[in-house]
């Protein structure tokens, strides 16, 4: 598990609330988890149709796929359908997310919170 991109992730995020979202999965301006990991990690963004999505030279990579090879999240495991997936995120944090949508200040606090404890747990929980 790569923990320094993961911390990054929670600095950019604490930093920058506005450009946290869980909700929509088209990576832009405000991008999920996955997506601060591909573009913390100096991947470059190209348009897919209406979405964009990480490119590494002529591949075109799902935020999720290439966010998960990112933080070395095994892809045999559910660990990153954990930490990407709100409604698989430990019932605490799922619903504390849900009733902090109208504050990115606060989701992006939970978030962090939800990533110390993926850390934690080595990404069991």
């Amino acid at each position: 598990m790569n923990v320094e991109l993961l911390r990054r992730i929670q600095t950019q995020i604490r930093e920058h609330p506005e450009t946290f979202r869980m909700d929509d999965w088209n990576c832009g301006t405000a991008m999920c988890i996955a997506g601060h990991a591909v573009s913390l990690s100096g991947f470059k963004w190209a348009k897919s149709g209406k979405r964009l999505v990480p490119q590494e030279g002529s591949v075109f990579w799902s935020a999720h796929g290439l966010g998960r090879k990112l933080l070395g999240l095994d892809d045999n495991d559910q660990a990153a359908d954990r930490l990407f997936y709100t409604p698989n995120w430990p019932e605490q944090f799922f619903l504390a997310f849900c009733d902090s949508l109208s504050s990115y200040p606060e989701s992006a606090r939970i978030a962090c919170e939800r990533i110390d404890h993926f850390i934690e747990t080595d990404g069991a929980e």
